[in-house]
């Protein structure tokens, strides 16, 4: 594994941006996860298909990284690449039509449609994800999701360019045709509709003062960490009185009980042990399954092949 990990940063060091010194704490909004063997970070979809390409062909580990929003990574070193796709970030306007790459963030996209009229996109603005990590798990928020706006979408299954309508994409709760599959979405095509800029700015404005008193911002944390069909993952935590338990420096959130934060110097673990632990007490207590909206990876008990983990946010 070692010499194949070595080939590949020889390669990959001559056409990317490669950094071996970074951990999924460092990349990651929760805070916490292990060392990481080789990133990299791609600026073209020509990029992105090397490293793709040569990480399949030397047997390499990978994943696709966007901003780290909805991935626990254990504590253990990734032997492996983690391609982050930050650098993936242009945006182009064609009247009501917006094309933009995986790793552009969505509040970006937002406050972009917004200056200039575009309208549809506002819950985007309150979103701390990617384009690539919202599309894959159709995120949303304040009744609206990724679907709702997605007209096209460009993939890479193997190295090969391909696109699928929205209306092909399988979108579901929290769930696409992407989720759990070897098609990593590269860009996006967004049909909006026009709109006055001021009002557009003003409510994406007033949706994020309601997030402000309603969720835990500006600590580690993945943003809503659970959800379920019937909507009330949050309430059903909250009644079973799991608000402000804590494993660690893992904690529920006291302001919304369907968020889980590192309070300081949680363990991936601690973090995964809490998730579980929430789960199996709503499941107890009222016989609802609540499902993660966080991706998971390196923990014993999970099927994801390494090698085919989503695209995160």
């Amino acid at each position: 594994m070692m010499s194949n990990l070595q080939q590949l940063q020889e390669r990959l060091a001559k056409r990317v941006c490669i950094c071996l010194n970074k951990s999924f704490a460092q990349l990651t909004t929760i805070g916490c996860g292990g060392e990481i063997a080789i990133v990299a970070y791609p600026t073209t979809i020509r990029q992105f298909r090397l490293c793709l390409r040569w990480a399949k062909r030397l047997s390499v580990p990978h994943l696709v990284l966007g901003r780290g929003s909805n991935l626990l990574a254990s504590d253990d070193k990734f032997l492996g690449l983690v391609i982050c796709t930050t650098r993936l970030s242009k945006v182009r306007r064609f009247a009501t039509t917006v094309w933009c790459q995986c790793g552009a963030s969505t509040a970006r996209i937002a406050k972009y449609c917004a200056a200039r009229g575009l309208t549809g996109a506002e819950f985007w603005y309150c979103l701390p994800a990617s384009v690539g990590g919202a599309v894959v798990m159709n995120a949303g928020c304040f009744g609206a999701d990724t679907s709702s706006i997605v007209s096209r979408v460009y993939y890479l299954e193997g190295t090969r360019l391909c696109s699928i309508s929205g209306r092909q994409c399988r979108f579901g709760k929290r769930t696409s045709l992407f989720k759990q599959s070897d098609k990593v979405v590269v860009a996006a095509k967004l049909r909006l509709g026009r709109g006055n800029s001021k009002a557009i700015r003003a409510r994406c404005k007033a949706m994020m003062a309601k997030k402000r008193l309603t969720q835990p911002l500006g600590q580690k944390t993945f943003g809503s960490a659970f959800f379920n069909d019937s909507g009330t993952a949050s309430r059903l935590i909250d009644q079973a009185g799991l608000k402000n338990f804590r494993i660690g420096d893992a904690k529920v959130s006291n302001l919304h009980a369907g968020f889980v934060i590192n309070i300081d110097k949680a363990t991936s673990f601690d973090i995964y042990l809490l998730l579980r632990h929430v789960q199996s007490q709503v499941y107890l207590r009222f016989g609802e399954i609540l499902s993660l909206e966080v991706q998971t990876t390196g923990f014993f008990e999970e099927t994801n092949d390494l090698g085919r983990l989503p695209h995160s946010h």
